[in-house]
């Protein structure tokens, strides 16, 4: 759980330290989860940082 805390904040740097436990918690639960809403260009960005801690499934 503290990696995928970590990794959410090295990938995501606007996330504070709550957010990135809650959407820990809220992807353990129910198995996915949104990161952050933003624009589809930043979204791609995000969603290939948090692919190389091996995070994210499928799109």
């Amino acid at each position: 759980m503290d990696f995928v805390v970590a990794s959410l904040l090295k990938s995501v740097s606007s996330l504070s330290n709550a957010e990135a436990v809650s959407i820990m918690l809220e992807a353990h639960s129910e198995g996915k989860a949104v990161v952050i809403t933003c624009h589809p260009e930043h979204a791609e960005l995000y969603r290939d940082r948090i692919r190389t801690f091996g995070l994210a499934g499928d799109d």
